[in-house]
């Protein structure tokens, strides 16, 4: 017959190894992160965020003022943002995806870390 503290041993370890081995997570979207810099332009942000995806690998177009979609190949799986911006602010929102297993809430964790990079790229540019 096995203890009690043997079975909670068991069960907690066997919690910790399904727990660390999730693959999805909420999906994160930014929104209204502030750009510091009140000299720019427009056009120079644009350009400072399109040059800010482009370097972590984003193929990056504006498809109107004030909007501009990216897309981000990494091996199998494709990851679909648009970034919509003003002179305070940029939103960086969830467009699309292919094999990043999105139910309508989460999605593969490598997504919420491409965003997270991004947003960073994008905060340096703005420097």
């Amino acid at each position: 017959m096995t203890s009690l503290p043997i079975k909670l041993l068991v069960t907690f370890c066997l919690f910790v190894f399904v727990s660390g081995c999730a693959h999805t997570v909420p999906l994160h979207n930014v929104h209204q992160s502030p750009i510091t810099n009140k000299e720019l332009t427009l056009d120079q942000i644009s350009q400072r965020i399109q040059k800010a995806g482009k370097d972590q690998g984003w193929s990056m177009e504006e498809k109107t003022p004030g909007k501009i979609s990216g897309v981000l190949n990494r091996r199998t799986h494709v990851a679909e943002v648009v970034v919509s911006y003003s002179k305070e602010s940029f939103d960086i929102d969830y467009a699309g995806s292919s094999q990043l297993k999105y139910d309508g809430q989460t999605i593969h964790k490598s997504y919420n870390q491409w965003v997270l990079d991004l947003e960073r790229a994008i905060h340096d540019g703005m420097k």
